[in-house]
């Protein structure tokens, strides 16, 4: 955020004065670019990725869908292009369901882990 107030000649050391008001802050904050620093500290890989560069990655897909197609399907299928936050190959998520007793463990030590650092 202190980048982006930088770059309107802004600073944080101004928080709380009429140069920058709470106010101020919080329209600055709701209203950053996807592409600012804030927005890509929020939104990471996903903050360069707006609805134009969707469109044309589905374009591209279609484009050489449709050339494989026309060539006979010869050779391997054509990848989809990369998209920010598409699964990697091979990249699974989870395993299936865990017996409820070791779900129990788990949570049983989350919560005093949770507890412990609240003191």
């Amino acid at each position: 955020m202190e980048y982006d107030l930088l770059q309107q000649g802004r600073s944080l050391d101004d928080l709380g004065t009429e140069a920058l008001s709470w106010r101020h802050l919080e329209v600055i904050v709701a209203h950053v670019p996807r592409t600012s620093a804030l927005g890509r500290a929020l939104g990471g890989e996903q903050a360069d990725w707006g609805a134009a560069e969707y469109l044309l990655a589905g374009v591209l897909d279609a484009l050489n869908s449709g050339n494989w197609q026309r060539g006979g399907g010869k050779g391997s299928k054509p990848k989809r292009v990369q998209r920010p936050g598409d699964k990697q190959k091979g990249e699974t998520i989870g395993a299936g369901a865990i017996p409820i007793k070791d779900f129990d463990a788990w949570w049983d030590q989350a919560a005093e882990t949770e507890a412990n650092t609240d003191t």
